[in-house]
């Protein structure tokens, strides 16, 4: 997920109210996990055993129950509780809020796109030529969907992933945020389901795939990558941190 605008290391860490580690004019640009962080990116890690694999991946800036000198090239905001720090970040930049009735707010529906009155929409669609959307269909925020691709009836396209963290009082969940691309040609069967995933990431199913019916992107799968001309069968689970494709 893209900042925008752009934040700098000590606007964060004052939102957050975190003490933090680096340059305070560096501007953090992106939310990302782990797998996908680029050059800009924030992440969290709140576990010694996985210390290492934040402060030596490529993002920029890292949440951390450590206080640690930043290593060259890091930022650190410091925070007794990353899951709740980073849980708050990602609610301020990316509140969810109910669609008020059947659409929610910024769709762009193709007018060569056939779209069943019983569809229902969260924020930020967009449907190109040529699609078919059926009935029963159920799309959440942030997703698009490419030209001439058929999602049949009763799909559930870019739901929570249920990601928790254990307290004492229960369990905190985490702020599903997130956004799925649907290529151009793709068809999904009845009752497939694509969530969100976490933290933040791409769900992207490409061009000329197809998907039979009951195929689901599980809860805590962290990178889903479907090659172009894809075929599913039914009743399929994609595995965590999978590639599949070209077949």
């Amino acid at each position: 997920m893209k900042l925008m605008p752009p934040q700098s290391l000590s606007q964060l860490a004052t939102l957050l109210g975190c003490e933090f580690d680096g340059d305070p004019a560096f501007m953090v640009t992106g939310i990302n996990e782990i797998h996908r962080v680029e050059h800009g990116d924030i992440v969290f890690v709140d576990h010694p055993k996985y210390y290492d694999k934040a402060l030596n991946s490529a993002a920029s800036v890292v949440i951390i129950n450590q206080k640690i000198t930043a290593p060259q090239g890091k930022c650190l905001i410091f925070s007794d509780d990353p899951f709740t720090t980073y849980n708050n970040l990602t609610k301020h930049f990316s509140p969810w809020t109910m669609p008020k009735g059947t659409q929610g707010e910024h769709i762009h529906i193709h007018r060569g796109a056939h779209v069943h009155s019983s569809v229902i929409m969260g924020h930020n669609i967009t449907i190109g030529d040529g699609c078919i959307i059926h009935p029963g269909v159920v799309l959440y925020d942030n997703i698009t969907i490419g030209d001439r691709s058929i999602i049949h009836a009763n799909c559930v396209i870019g739901s929570d992933a249920f990601y928790y963290k254990s307290r004492p009082t229960g369990r905190e969940k985490m702020h599903s945020v997130g956004s799925v691309f649907i290529g151009h040609d793709v068809e999904i069967g009845a009752s497939c389901t694509a969530e969100f995933q976490q933290p933040p990431t791409l769900v992207h199913i490409p061009k000329s795939t197809t998907m039979c019916t009951l195929v689901m992107t599980p809860p805590l799968v962290s990178i889903v990558c479907l090659r172009r001309k894809s075929a599913l069968r039914a009743a399929s689970t994609l595995k965590i941190t999978s590639s599949y494709g070209d077949k």
